[in-house]
């Protein structure tokens, strides 16, 4: 009796190590999964976009990124194809600056009116994502920002849809359209230049300076 007492206890302590053993495994698999983003990794970056965006929060279907200096000097197309994990349908990937990047590299003359640090630059690419919806944009984002090619991954300001630039009347296209994130690369501004905005026209029996 005290035999087989002994048997079914050292069964029992067997089944709960195993069943340790098999939590254990199963939680490891789960955070060595490429797609795996904690609770409050998420949540935080969340609250994080909200803040940045306020008063008109982030688009549900948008992620920007801004590819890492060797990455961008690579003037690498980008497509959908590239960005599978996240549900990519449209890429936005102006390549405006390819040619000066490699007569640089290739230290041959370049434009004067693009004069700028290429060892600084990082390449924008702009993704439109196939399902409307704020939490996958968040979770979007995480996911790229842990590529190697990518520097920074962040959300944008109101809402883009698939119909890509002819959706002019949104709140943010224009900044897309007018190439404003490239602009940044080669200056962000001075406070000794005056800038005017004209809305409604000109009055032609006024001076206008």
């Amino acid at each position: 009796m005290k035999k087989f007492t002994l048997l079914l206890m050292v069964a029992i302590l067997t089944c709960l190590v195993m069943a340790v053993a098999v939590g254990c495994g199963d939680r490891n698999t789960l955070q060595d999964d490429p797609y795996y983003i904690p609770d409050e990794e998420l949540y935080a970056k969340w609250n994080e976009f909200n803040e940045l965006c306020q008063p008109f929060g982030f688009a549900d279907n948008t992620v920007m990124i801004e590819l890492t200096n060797e990455a961008s000097l690579k003037c690498k197309y980008y497509t959908t194809e590239d960005f599978k994990e996240v549900g990519a349908i449209e890429v936005w990937d102006s390549h405006y600056y390819d040619d000066y990047i490699q007569n640089k590299l290739q230290g041959l003359p370049t434009s004067d009116d693009l004069n700028f640090d290429i060892y600084s630059y990082k390449h924008t690419v702009t993704i439109i994502l196939n399902e409307h919806n704020a939490e996958n944009v968040v979770r979007a984002c995480i996911l790229l920002s842990r590529r190697d090619d990518v520097d920074i991954a962040h959300v944008s300001s109101g809402r883009l849809d698939e119909g890509g630039a002819s959706g002019a009347t949104t709140y943010d296209s224009w900044i897309i359209d007018m190439k404003i994130n490239d602009a940044w690369a080669l200056t962000e501004g001075s406070e000794d230049v005056l800038v005017g905005v004209l809305d409604t026209g000109i009055d032609e029996e006024k001076n206008v300076r």
